[in-house]
């Protein structure tokens, strides 16, 4: 199936105006993976007033003014530049804003929430994270 295509399905289902009485599901959030991150989707969600959460890849760009990140000393990060790549932002964040997230005894992982703005889509939550 085409990003397209599941994408279409996915909103028919998240669709209130939808009539599917046997089928009614609340929600306030739509957690998807980095593939389903698009325009189409994002504006969708956002006309009925939902957040959203996503993985990022790499090579998006986030606009620094939106971060509001703090080294170890509690003072907020300063960028030099409007935009940064996820790339460049991660090896800025210290390692004390990760929390470890242990899913078995020998799987565990170093995660980062932030909110920001991704100057194509908008105001969104993603999590960057290290598995160890």
């Amino acid at each position: 199936m085409y990003r397209g295509a599941i994408i279409e399905t996915l909103l028919k289902v998240c669709n209130p105006a939808e009539k599917r009485s046997n089928r009614k599901v609340d929600f306030s959030v739509v957690l998807f993976d980095s593939w389903y991150l698009a325009p189409e989707l994002i504006a969708v969600i956002e006309s009925h007033q939902k957040a959203w959460i996503s993985i990022l890849k790499v090579n998006r760009k986030l606009e620094t003014a939106s971060l509001k990140l703090y080294d170890d000393k509690g003072q907020r990060l300063v960028f030099t530049e409007s935009e940064i790549k996820v790339a460049l932002l991660v090896p800025q964040i210290p390692k004390s804003a990760y929390k470890e997230v242990v899913i078995a005894a020998d799987t565990t992982y170093w995660a980062f929430s932030f909110t920001a703005q991704i100057p194509t889509l908008g105001k969104g939550q993603s999590s960057p994270g290290h598995q160890f």
